[in-house]
């Protein structure tokens, strides 16, 4: 059942730019995870050929080897949380959820303010 939306949590982001602070992560925490990353064998850096004030960062093999064991976690923990579901209950599970992180993720000044519908 899970398999009806793309698995967000261990897609990549190689060779596409990251905007962090939109995210919400500042520059300085960011540098301070890639450095623990780096120091962890997890990820390479180097200097961007094309822009002097970007990083390019590459997951090493070990790196991917993680990445393949978190994706795998990922779908054994959605498929223990999807069990007892029907497959509608599930979908309209997660277009409920999405729509909560919609407006969580949204800054304050988005929000009009109305309440649940009743």
């Amino acid at each position: 059942m899970p398999t009806s939306r793309p698995d967000r949590h261990a897609g990549t982001a190689a060779h596409r730019p990251c905007n962090f602070t939109q995210r919400g992560l500042g520059p300085s925490t960011v540098t301070k995870m890639l450095q623990r990353l780096e120091q962890a064998g997890f990820v390479s850096r180097s200097p961007s050929p094309h822009d002097r004030r970007a990083v390019v960062v590459s997951p090493t093999r070990a790196g991917r080897a993680l990445r393949d064991k978190v994706q795998q976690a990922w779908q054994d923990l959605e498929a223990i949380t999807a069990t007892g579901f029907t497959q509608e209950e599930y979908q309209q599970t997660m277009r409920n959820l999405a729509r909560i992180e919609a407006n969580l993720t949204r800054p304050p000044s988005a929000h009009t303010g109305a309440s649940p519908a009743e």
